[in-house]
């Protein structure tokens, strides 16, 4: 993937993370699908873009609640299929406190069980 499509990616899922949930949740669902994508892609990432990243992926999780909520309806929480290391399809453990995502070492705590996200 390009360079520039991998920014514009970035900057869309910024958007929705910050955005108010005013849209159906299935257009969200395509914001995680995004960022999905983007872990695949995350060796192709420049600092700035890793940087960027990291920090929409904070205001998610401070907005984990508000995001739970919002997609209840299409009842995509606790789908045991999706890896943990995909942590924006699993808030409900984040709420919980049984899944710590820390942003800033690209590593989850899943119930204890850490594991590294991606090499830096």
């Amino acid at each position: 993937m390009m360079s520039e499509e991998l920014k514009k990616l970035i900057k869309n899922y910024g958007i929705d993370v910050e955005d108010e949930l005013d849209v159906s949740p299935f257009e969200f669902a395509y914001t995680f699908r995004t960022r999905e994508l983007l872990a695949t892609q995350y060796e192709l990432l420049d600092s700035e873009d890793k940087k960027r990243l990291a920090y929409y992926d904070t205001v998610l999780i401070s907005r984990a609640k508000e995001f739970y909520e919002y997609f209840k309806p299409l009842k995509v929480w606790g789908n045991s299929n999706v890896p943990i290391e995909y942590w924006w399809w699993h808030l409900e453990k984040i709420i919980l406190g049984e899944l710590i995502v820390e942003v800033e070492k690209n590593e989850i705590n899943y119930r204890g069980n850490i594991t590294r996200l991606t090499k830096n």
